[in-house]
């Protein structure tokens, strides 16, 4: 009888947070648990906690281990406790923004860059200009 299932990282991630081992649940006992953990998502979430960072980081630095053992690193370091991942989004670009890398040709990160630099007056004068002078 095969199994079929297929394993989210954030399953690991929820079984750490509760001190359980999944290479030892019934469910995944033909040991395919571990070729769907994920080390770098796990250390992602880990490093968003107060309490976890210094775990997590210890894995950044030891990329090199197995993928079981980093796995029961975590689970021995990381005390069980309910933690809620809130993953940084990426921050939408204003219209003020594609306005001002389009007036001066340039990509958003600098545009970003711009608006620190210049003054409120200047980012209207180019608002109101609405694009690169042709």
């Amino acid at each position: 009888m095969t199994n079929d299932v297929t394993i989210s990282p954030f399953t690991f991630i929820s079984y750490i947070n509760n001190g359980d081992n999944i290479m030892r649940d019934p469910i995944y006992e033909n040991g395919d648990a571990e070729k769907y953990y994920n080390p770098f998502i796990c250390n992602k979430a880990f490093s968003n906690h107060l309490d976890t960072i210094m775990a997590a980081n210890d894995m950044n630095m030891n990329h090199h281990l197995d993928k079981v053992m980093q796995y029961e690193y975590l689970l021995a370091k990381v005390r069980p406790r309910k933690r809620s991942n809130i993953w940084n989004k990426k921050s939408k670009s204003s219209d003020d923004i594609k306005d001002i890398a389009n007036f001066y040709g340039i990509n958003i990160k600098k545009a970003k860059e711009y608006v620190d630099i210049l003054t409120n007056e200047e980012i209207r004068r180019i608002l109101d200009k609405g694009g690169k002078d042709e």
